[in-house]
């Protein structure tokens, strides 16, 4: 899928998790910039150029265990320098921010669980070497499954704050 369509759906999923425990708002904030760092750094590390200068694929980040720590690395650089900020007065955020850390697991099997549907699939280790698996040979570009996934992930932000502001209006 195309990279703006792993953001919106990460961001998507990432505040439902997040609401576990802290607000919508701050889920949000962080579900964002976690989707669009860790996303941006498993497409940019895990492609490499064809002789046609066509991006392909690579096992370094369309792997499970890789495209958990891909993802998870930015996570934790948020997280470090979020306490960083909160402990010397500079932002006022709550206490516990752990919900980064959770969010931050989750973006590598959130990029993996929509490319695997695509053709060029993901990588899984069989007999010790990396082959690849897809489920339904999408291709990357289509419009409906690009379209499909970024609603998805616009409905739940949608839900949430809909929830969230009920109390306000009534």
């Amino acid at each position: 899928m195309k990279l703006k369509t792993h953001d919106i759906f990460s961001a998507g999923v990432l505040t439902a998790l997040g609401l576990i425990l802290t607000n919508p708002v701050n889920s949000l904030t962080t579900a964002c910039i976690l989707s669009f760092v860790g996303n941006g750094a498993i497409d940019k590390f895990g492609h490499k150029k064809n002789g046609a200068g066509i991006p392909i694929r690579t096992y370094k980040t369309h792997s499970f265990i890789r495209s958990v720590i891909y993802g998870f690395l930015p996570a934790l650089f948020v997280f470090l320098a979020a306490k960083y900020l909160y402990l010397n007065g500079f932002v006022n955020l709550p206490a516990n921010i752990d919900w980064i850390l959770l969010q931050g697991i989750f973006i590598g099997p959130l990029h993996l669980a929509i490319d695997i549907i695509t053709e060029d699939g993901i990588f899984v280790k069989k007999n010790g070497r990396f082959q690849r698996f897809a489920l339904a040979h999408i291709k990357y570009d289509s419009f409906l499954w690009n379209s499909v996934f970024k609603i998805v992930g616009l409905f739940i932000i949608f839900f949430i704050f809909r929830g969230f502001f009920r109390g306000f209006y009534e």
